[in-house]
């Protein structure tokens, strides 16, 4: 079989690779790329390097480093060795990396821009089918926000309470993000109810939100 086509140097390296079973491995071996024999490679990749498991760990545990060149230099590596960008992880909720982004209070709209260049899908919904929208909004990024619509972000989707990401940026009281809305021309959605038979308009009376919501939005009646 093919493990027995493999030098012992090459078997080495492969241990030093399982051995080490991090995130840094990616760079390791691309930069030991031209020294591997391509059944070395094959084997490695089929066997041990499964690339979207990698990606999936990566979301969960280096979200402080979204915004580092570092970051985006070592995903270029996971894609080019067969990542899917837009993988799902196994585990609850299923997000995307670009939910994880969005997540962020501190990303910027230059990360995600970078993201959708590698084709990161900006609409996709995780298992509580919360957008990355719905997830910027919940966070109170209102700059990553802004981007997302402007890219052509659904702001009428509905995650599994009915509630569309504006809703979700009233109820957690993000003045900012729900400016940036009207800034943008959205209004809040009268006929939108969730789950509970709520208007966006209740959830702002509930959550003691409507002052804040007719100063942003005064042309609506609350």
């Amino acid at each position: 079989m093919m493990d027995d086509m493999v030098t012992w140097d090459a078997k080495s390296w492969v241990n030093i690779i399982k051995q080490h079973h991090q995130w840094g491995d990616v760079r390791a071996l691309e930069r030991a790329k031209p020294f591997i024999e391509p059944e070395v490679m094959s084997l490695l990749l089929r066997h041990y390097l499964d690339t979207n498991k990698q990606l999936s760990q990566v979301q969960q545990w280096r979200l402080d480093f979204f915004n580092d060149g570092e970051f985006l230099n070592d995903l270029q590596i996971m894609l080019e060795l067969g990542a899917d960008i837009n993988f799902t992880e196994s585990r609850w909720p299923k997000n995307t990396l670009l939910h994880y982004v969005c997540n962020q209070i501190t990303t910027k709209p230059s990360t995600i821009l970078k993201l959708m260049e590698l084709k990161a899908n900006i609409n996709l919904q995780n298992r509580n089918k919360a957008s990355p929208l719905h997830l910027a909004c919940n966070i109170g990024n209102s700059d990553v926000v802004r981007f997302l619509i402007e890219q052509g972000a659904n702001v009428t989707a509905v995650d599994t309470h009915g509630r569309t990401a504006l809703m979700r940026a009233v109820q957690g009281k993000h003045v900012s993000v729900v400016q940036k809305f009207a800034d943008l021309g959205i209004q809040f959605e009268n006929d939108t109810v969730d789950f509970y038979g709520r208007t966006t308009h209740h959830i702002a009376k509930r959550f003691d939100f409507q002052h804040v919501l007719e100063a942003v939005m005064p042309t609506q009646s609350i």
